[in-house]
């Protein structure tokens, strides 16, 4: 929507007063519900749709502005499935990231489904995306004022940046140094003569370790060998409560990560270009699994390997058998 487009929070509703008289065959209204996954209708019936309509000039007395702002409006929803770490990243920050990066920072974020816990997870993201203050738009009753809008966001793919789909090419090695912007503190660098330079550093490899399911049962073991080796060996624990800047940190500093297929996995984006994930599929989803970190891996120029569990190595097999159907047929 490009002109003088202004909120009407009693409809949900973004009304567009243009300059210019609309031709005969302009859009007069249409609803969009500004997320993603739009093959998936479960969830899509969960996003608050958004009226985008044409404003008489009648009307504009009756929505004077509350707030003007200088810069234009995107919509999206935290909602959907973005309480997934995964989800968060593949249909929300990526897509606004591609959506809106051109923009330089100068755009005003109006979100649906807005809460504390999105707003304070994800507030160095945000910070990242935009110079201005979120709009909370399902509460937010005052008539908000913007010379245009986004309503919703390009979608390239799982986890994808098409840089054939961008003006200026950017791609997704681009959004994680926006990662480590954010997440990265700067600090000075002391030069010192004479002092003797440290022994060469040996290779870190992080393990996700997850609780009560998807567990790597021998975890000690692995973590044994790869230090016989050569590496040193972080345990990376999920569900720990650290913010993201802190897990940012822990993972950025390997040079391998391992974990079984979850959405931790998505912590990709937080290593550097050169490094590897090793991602171990257990039974049955080792196509899903590759799916969605295969591709993302190769465009963040990262080593990529995947471990398929068979039936014996399953903890399937020991509540079931190795004959079980449960079993053979999943491993199929």
């Amino acid at each position: 929507m490009a002109s003088d487009v202004r909120t009407d929070p009693s409809s949900l509703s973004l009304l567009l007063f243009p300059k210019q008289p609309p031709t005969a065959n302009a859009t007069v209204e249409e609803r969009i519900r500004p997320y993603t996954r739009k093959w998936e209708a479960l969830i899509m019936s969960r996003v608050e749709e958004v009226r985008l309509r044409m404003g008489p000039p009648e009307e504009e007395p009756g929505h004077r502005c509350d707030v003007r702002h200088d810069a234009p409006l995107l919509v999206m929803t935290a909602g959907g499935y973005t309480g997934n770490l995964f989800h968060a990243f593949s249909d929300g920050f990526v897509p606004a990231w591609l959506t809106v990066q051109h923009l330089r920072r100068r755009v005003v974020l109006g979100v649906l489904s807005y809460n504390p816990w999105w707003a304070g997870t994800y507030g160095e993201i945000i910070s990242g995306l935009l110079d201005y203050h979120v709009v909370d738009l399902l509460h937010d009753k005052r008539t908000h004022c913007f010379p245009g809008a986004i309503v919703g966001t390009r979608f390239h793919g799982i986890l994808s940046v098409n840089p054939a789909r961008l003006r200026d090419n950017k791609t997704i090695v681009d959004f994680h140094d926006l990662l480590a912007d954010v997440y990265e503190t700067a600090g000075d660098t002391v030069v010192v003569d004479d002092v003797p330079q440290p022994a060469p550093r040996r290779p870190r490899l992080g393990i996700v370790s997850r609780r009560g399911t998807r567990v790597i049962e021998n975890q000690a073991a692995v973590a044994r060998l790869a230090r016989t080796v050569g590496f040193d060996v972080d345990i990376l624990e999920t569900a720990n409560g650290l913010p993201l800047p802190a897990s940012y940190a822990s993972v950025s500093a390997c040079d391998v990560l391992v974990g079984v297929h979850g959405a931790d996995l998505t912590k990709l984006l937080f290593l550097r270009p050169g490094a590897a994930l090793v991602q171990i599929a257990p039974l049955g989803v080792a196509p899903i699994a590759r799916g969605c970190y295969v591709e993302a891996s190769a465009r963040m120029g990262l080593h990529y390997e995947q471990y398929d569990a068979e039936g014996h190595e399953s903890s399937l097999s020991r509540k079931y058998g190795l004959r079980d159907v449960v079993v053979s047929e999943i491993e199929l």
